[in-house]
């Protein structure tokens, strides 16, 4: 991917962070785990992160299909703390929004499903 891509990537993703209360850091990973971009404050484990968004949202897609859902859309992590809200961009990509404590995910959801159009055409 090019520095250019990453540039408009980031651009993107801070102004979705932005545009969506509650929302502490947005990331961008390929469906095999890799880094594409991010808001995470420096310090955060931004690989582990990533391929932990990958692998749940596999093994979701995977629990979706066996129960004949279809494909699968999303995946909210909750914890006491905060949660983990992941959108998938097909077999291409994961969005995951690291949303702070009882921020409701739905707002988030509709920002972050304009924000799949988007970032489609960068990926």
């Amino acid at each position: 991917m090019s520095v250019a891509a990453v540039d408009e990537i980031t651009k993107a993703l801070t102004a979705l962070q932005s545009s969506a209360p509650g929302v502490n850091a947005v990331l961008l990973a390929s469906s095999e785990g890799r880094v594409h971009a991010s808001t995470l404050p420096s310090g955060t484990e931004r690989l582990h992160l990533s391929a932990i968004s990958a692998a749940a949202l596999a093994i979701a897609g995977k629990g979706a299909r066996d129960m004949h859902l279809g494909n699968l859309t999303q995946v909210h992590i909750r914890g006491q703390s905060g949660s983990i809200l992941l959108l998938s961009l097909g077999h291409k990509a994961v969005l995951s929004f690291v949303l702070g404590e009882n921020v409701a995910p739905e707002p988030v959801l509709e920002a972050g499903k304009g924000a799949l159009r988007q970032l489609e055409s960068l990926v």
